[in-house]
């Protein structure tokens, strides 16, 4: 026996049956249960993809790599120019080289992850520097995971007012992994506990009445 199809022809009991499976096979397709199952398959592939590039550019080193800032000749008693520089900012206009900013980073920064298992691999820290420009600062810090460099980027711009300055983060970087926005959130606690030996320092300068920071130097005056 034939059916009558849409346009008034006939269809023979195969045609018929082929058309009801076909039907059936695309409700199948896209049912709940199947469609759900697909999306979330290719929602997780997607997600491990993007986990698996975030590590890779976290991992990779920065194409300028921060750079050094020039040689200079070493600096002896960092800590001790930095309190006399802060305490002659009292009386008047005063200042700190970035040469004595870096070797102060060096003779105080050294930050040390423990765990109570001896057996499980921790961060090596390797050493850290600022660089200084026009109104903002980059700073850097190198660690060593499983004896993988891994670099950590952040740049600021001094804001604030009298006695209220402070460095607001403006970009920063894991590798070639960017950060900014509100991911900064993520990296700028972790940037500055880096550097939390030399808090009493930065919480100084932030008293003065004025602050200028330029390449090579940064300014400052009053309390």
């Amino acid at each position: 026996m034939a059916d009558k199809n849409v346009d008034g022809g006939t269809l023979s009991s195969s045609q018929r049956l082929a058309t009801i499976r076909k039907n059936q096979f695309s409700k199948d397709a896209f049912s709940q249960p199947h469609f759900l199952l697909r999306f979330l398959r290719v929602l997780f592939l997607l997600l491990v993809l993007a986990v698996i590039g975030s590590v890779v550019l976290a991992v990779m080193k920065p194409k300028d790599d921060f750079p050094l800032p020039p040689p200079s000749a070493p600096v002896v008693n960092a800590p001790v120019l930095v309190d006399r520089a802060i305490n002659r900012a009292r009386f008047g206009q005063s200042g700190i080289p970035l040469s004595v900013i870096n070797a102060l980073l060096l003779t105080k920064v050294h930050f040390q992850w423990t765990l109570p298992y001896e057996k499980i691999p921790v961060p090596v820290w390797k050493g850290c520097r600022v660089i200084l420009g026009e109104g903002g600062l980059g700073y850097h810090f190198e660690i060593t995971f499983m004896d993988h460099p891994i670099y950590f980027t952040e740049t600021f711009r001094l804001a604030g007012s009298s006695r209220q300055w402070n460095l607001e983060p403006l970009s920063g970087n894991i590798g070639l992994l960017p950060f900014d926005g509100s991911f900064l959130k993520i990296l700028t606690p972790l940037m500055a506990a880096s550097i939390s030996s030399v808090s009493h320092e930065l919480h100084e300068i932030s008293l003065s009445d004025t602050i200028k920071i330029h390449s090579g130097m940064v300014e400052f005056s009053g309390h």
